[in-house]
């Protein structure tokens, strides 16, 4: 999926959290996670191009496990990089996590960008909480 692809999907910004912080344990990220999901937040995104982006994916993946009853919660993920080449110069350990979560997430974005940054600028654009 391409950005603009995704801009068109994501019509509500007010229902969209990122992730952009690099200091939380997975407990505290799981907490935001389920807050965000408890106030209405549907969509959320992150920067796959690193450690803790993957470590928030994996605690949107054990919320969405936790979904059970009549209604379940709306929870969709959304795997974002600044040109999916990064992996080209990582180690072997981080790539296979990186695929295994890209495989689990609900949409990939490559924004096919040599601008690092570009990635988190491109998530909170899109966003209106900031985990």
């Amino acid at each position: 999926m391409t950005a603009k692809d995704f801009v068109m999907l994501n019509a509500r910004r007010s229902k969209t959290a990122c992730y952009c912080s690099n200091q939380d344990d997975e407990y505290s990220i799981y907490n935001a996670v389920d807050e965000a999901v408890n106030e209405g937040y549907e969509f959320f995104l992150f920067c796959a191009e690193s450690v803790d982006g993957l470590k928030f994916a994996q605690q949107v993946f054990l919320r969405k496990k936790k979904q059970s009853g009549n209604k379940p919660d709306k929870i969709i993920l959304v795997a974002v990089v600044s040109d999916e080449r990064f992996t080209d110069n990582k180690n072997e350990e981080f790539r296979n996590e990186f695929f295994q979560v890209v495989e689990k997430s609900d949409f990939f974005v490559d924004l096919k960008s040599e601008d690092l940054r570009c990635c988190e600028k491109f998530i909170i654009s899109k966003s209106s909480k900031i985990i």
